[in-house]
């Protein structure tokens, strides 16, 4: 039985996520920013500030998980206003995603497990799948913020990450 934190633990993905990960007998915790949204079985653990600010005050005394399953992004702007878009994107998706590996990785957390997006790669394939020594090209502020955190987490030693 793994102890597993999921982030964003309200989305369609982690809904279905946690939902398995319980029928499988793991004990399963939801990080989310609106109480009452995690499935049945899962955890709920509610932290209201934007981009885990503060999250290192709150981790919960005694609470240690084995893998932290980050699925909570910003992904859908009703419009690409330019800087503050850019900000709004690097805030959530890079910083944040950064806050909580390095916070998870001094919890003792042994895998980080995050969830990105092709679109850090670009925005069409190349005319052929994609292929891990294809140069990155995320064409809008989304794909930019999802490719720049992969890269942090790529550098970040101590912790198993998974992208």
């Amino acid at each position: 039985m793994s102890r597993v934190l999921i982030t964003g633990a309200n989305g369609w993905i982690a809904r279905a996520l946690g939902q398995a990960l319980v029928q499988r007998g793991d004990s399963v915790c939801g990080l989310t920013r609106r109480p009452g949204s995690t499935p049945d079985g899962v955890a709920e653990w509610l932290h209201e500030a934007d981009d885990f600010e503060g999250l290192e005050k709150a981790w919960p005394n005694g609470r240690s998980f084995d893998v932290v399953v980050h699925l909570a992004a910003r992904v859908h702007a009703p419009e690409d206003d330019g800087e503050a878009t850019e900000a709004a994107y690097l805030a959530t998706n890079t910083t944040a995603t950064l806050r909580l590996a390095e916070l998870s990785r001094a919890r003792g957390v042994g895998r980080f497990v995050f969830l990105s997006s092709v679109k850090a790669l670009g925005d069409t394939e190349p005319g052929r799948p994609w292929r891990e020594d294809d140069l990155p090209q995320p064409g809008d502020a989304y794909g930019r913020s999802k490719r720049r955190a992969e890269e942090g987490l790529a550098a970040l030693e101590g912790i198993e990450v998974v992208t």
